[in-house]
């Protein structure tokens, strides 16, 4: 098999990286695409070094496809590739490193957030519109395995990724653009917002987006529009969203004026009463963070309704 030929396996893998000069090494480049696809939970980038350089070649992000021409359609297909093979590759965690520490394949993902907007061209047919949102989707998803990862890895994996200027731009769009809690867009996106939260310097950038925090806001309090919907995306962005901003309101006396300014104190300590769990346990976290302000404001408000729920925060906590 091409798994236990080290040869073969190193062969097809470099075929991701061919030339484009004919349409036969196109397609031949599609095949390795999709055979290595078929392998990616079985390798690792450590045994592979020139993997992450060759991936980042099937990627071609909506900027660069405006230029392209006559290998267009082609070239949705193979980012398609590219980026479901970078998703199977990081479910594996031992891999996530190399992802994070090739500039140019992190560059590149976090670019394809913006696919469809960047192209800029009609779309042709509804193959390649779906295409087009398999590739936002699967970029979102290998984002969140990056920044969810555990321990000392995790820590550098979000550090990296907070530096990059263009994620949080990206990701403000998505939020815009899928004003729904069931979107998976959505729930990615989130997701991604309350892990990366755990690192300062992305606090200090989330919190600077009065857009960003007002759709978290907006994710954890409870719409009309929700009980009508399946509920179960709504319950997962409703928990990632609270303990993002848990975690924005953590010893930064900004972020907590921001998240004031755009909730509704009432309604948050109502949840106390009708939410899940979870949510009473992150909502019950975030009235005693937002209690600690002592700013201008806010002051007479905070005691009138933090104050008076106090016995009920402290009991679900």
């Amino acid at each position: 098999s091409i798994r236990a030929s080290t040869e073969t396996l190193e062969r097809v893998v470099n075929m991701l990286g061919l030339n484009l000069k004919s349409l036969e090494e196109e397609e031949t480049r599609g095949h390795a695409a999709s055979i290595v696809l078929e392998l990616a939970p079985y390798l690792l980038f450590e045994n592979l070094p020139a993997m992450p350089q060759l991936i980042a070649s099937l990627l071609t992000t909506g900027r660069e496809r405006i230029n392209e021409g006559p290998h267009d359609i082609n070239s949705v297909e193979l980012t398609c590739y590219g980026v479901k093979i970078l998703e199977r590759l990081v479910e594996n965690p031992d891999n996530r490193r190399s992802v994070a520490d090739a500039n140019v394949v992190l560059s590149k993902i976090v670019e394809l957030l913006n696919f469809r907007d960047d192209c800029k061209v009609p779309v042709p047919d509804e193959t390649e519109n779906r295409s087009q949102e398999e590739i936002v989707e699967a970029s979102l998803n290998v984002l969140h395995k990056l920044v969810s990862t555990t321990g000392e890895t995790g820590e550098a994996l979000r550090s990296t990724i907070s530096k990059n200027s263009e994620i949080m731009s990206n990701i403000r769009k998505i939020l815009y653009q899928h004003d729904n809690k069931n979107s998976s867009l959505s729930v990615h996106a989130v997701k991604i917002l309350s892990c990366l939260a755990m690192h300062e310097t992305a606090r200090e950038v989330i919190g600077s987006s009065c857009q960003i925090v007002r759709k978290l806001v907006s994710s954890v309090l409870p719409r009309p529009m929700d009980i009508v919907q399946d509920g179960n995306n709504g319950s997962t962005v409703a928990d990632s969203a609270a303990q993002a901003l848990v975690l924005l309101s953590t010893g930064s006396e900004y972020n907590r004026a921001t998240i004031l300014d755009k909730i509704n104190l009432e309604e948050l300590v109502g949840m106390l009463f009708d939410a899940s769990m979870e949510q009473r346990i992150m909502i019950a976290h975030l009235l005693k963070h937002l209690r600690t302000y002592s700013g201008p404001g806010y002051g007479n408000q905070l005691k009138k309704v933090i104050d008076g729920s106090l016995p009920k925060v402290n009991s679900v906590i």
